[in-house]
């Protein structure tokens, strides 16, 4: 007995030891598609000016629970608490402190695209799940990688991702109280983070779907279906609805000029090109037609819904997720439609969360086939010789930084900032990218140390 407990400890002692590598070669993959993060480091946008500001005037706490344009974005502080928390726990300098957000930010996405082998090892198998982790860490991001790869202000849409697996993760488990409790943790968190993901709840509640039926036809009491799983999520969907009652009474505010010109519907199937098998055919785009696009994805719904034999909740599900993200982001700012006039580059970071959710989907459906599930190690070259023909189109690989060239690092413009303070002064003003326009005037003492 004590041979095979300790046989069982040394196999999680590996399987541990295996997820933090996975997730560590994700995150350094993430780097190295945008090494201009650790090379010429800055503050970018609100990470600095909003996010690490308010950790600063706030505390950790107040900050976390602070709107952003109206709503929450408790996952994105978090980040930056930690970032924070590491800056002031070894005393390092101000300009040192965008190097380390860079890290962060490549360990979250590392960890982000590691999750399907993270949860659905045993549903996918070994090979194929993680080769649905090697698409994700090379999901393309080719125009705006620089504003997604080593910084917090976009990763936002991450956790409708998030939302998608840990729903799906809980629909299998929905019987295993630990696994369900970590689940509505992650969900919930999804949901002050992205407000869109609360959208995906409903579908929570189908594990107990036969029990809700009979409640209707009172052939059971409703309080049968108080059991811990339930309440839990009853609890967090209680939280989730009161947190979307106090966002819609205050309402979020216009921010007029940005993205707010009439929808152009002449963009609607690009639209839908981008947030589906984008992520499969990106260096190809360029020569894609309307056409051509809805034939494909004509093919992919017959395949997904009539050829693939098995569980087909993570189609419905993921589908699902990709329209609600899709047309919440695009109604409210309906100006993004003038970026997908033609199939060229369009601002990726609002939609490759989509991709994400897509990518899995078809490496779930593509799962269900027992043939392959049993030849899954030809996936192997197969993904291999995927990603060597397109990883060059997916990122800039740093030439988008070439904008950058005359903003300066945060040392160079921290350190002028510093010497043009006067004594009396209680704030310098500092640059931060993307653009001559994002300025931060962060407390003296704070930066000239």
């Amino acid at each position: 007995m004590g041979v095979q407990v300790s046989r069982i400890k040394n196999i999680f002692t590996w399987n541990l030891l295996f997820v933090f590598a996975l997730i560590a070669i994700a995150s350094v993959i993430f780097a190295l598609r945008y090494k201009a993060a650790f090379s010429h480091p800055n503050f970018y946008a609100e990470d600095g000016s909003i996010l690490i500001q308010n950790i600063f005037d706030k505390g950790f706490i107040e900050a976390t629970l602070t709107g952003f344009n109206g709503y929450l974005i408790a996952g994105q502080y978090l980040i930056a608490d930690a970032a924070v928390f590491i800056y002031k726990i070894f005393g390092l300098e101000l300009y040192l402190l965008p190097t380390v957000v860079a890290i962060l930010s490549c360990i979250f996405l590392g960890l982000t695209v590691s999750l399907p082998y993270i949860l659905f090892k045993k549903q996918l198998g070994t090979i194929l799940a993680l080769t649905a982790v090697a698409i994700g860490a090379f999901v393309p991001v080719p125009t705006f990688d620089y504003a997604i790869i080593g910084t917090i202000g976009n990763l936002k849409f991450l956790f409708l991702y998030w939302a998608f697996l840990f729903i799906l993760y809980r629909n299998l488990h929905s019987k295993n109280v630990k696994k369900v409790i970590i689940s509505d943790i992650m969900i919930f968190l999804s949901i002050i983070t992205y407000a869109p993901a609360v959208f995906l709840l409903p579908f929570a509640l189908l594990p107990y779907k036969e029990d809700i039926k009979k409640i209707f036809h009172r052939k059971l009491k409703i309080k049968a279906l108080f059991t811990t799983y339930t309440v839990s999520l009853l609890f967090i969907s209680a939280l989730s609805a009161l947190y979307l009652l106090i966002v819609f009474l205050k309402g979020i505010p216009e921010i007029p000029g940005y993205l707010d010109t009439p929808y152009t519907w002449s963009s609607t199937i690009e639209i839908i090109y981008r947030v589906t098998f984008y992520i499969f055919t990106y260096p190809m785009s360029l020569g894609m037609t309307k056409l051509g696009v809805l034939i494909i994805l004509g093919i992919y719904l017959w395949w997904a819904i009539f050829k693939v034999k098995g569980d087909k909740l993570p189609l419905v599900l993921g589908s699902w997720a990709i329209f609600i993200a899709t047309v919440s982001f695009v109604a409210n700012r309906p100006g993004i439609s003038i970026y997908f006039q033609g199939f060229g580059g369009t601002p990726d970071q609002f939609f490759y969360a989509q991709t994400l959710v897509f990518g899995f989907m078809t490496i779930w459906l593509i799962a269900q086939s027992r043939a392959i599930k049993r030849n899954a190690v030809y996936t192997i070259p197969i993904t291999v010789i995927f990603l060597l023909c397109t990883i060059h189109f997916g990122s800039t690989w740093g030439a988008s930084s070439n904008g950058y060239a005359g903003l300066g690092t945060s040392y160079q413009n921290i350190t002028h900032a510093c010497k043009e303070a006067k004594k009396n002064d209680k704030k310098v003003t500092i640059q931060m990218y993307p653009t001559k326009h994002w300025v931060w005037s962060v407390d003296k003492k704070e930066a000239c140390k």
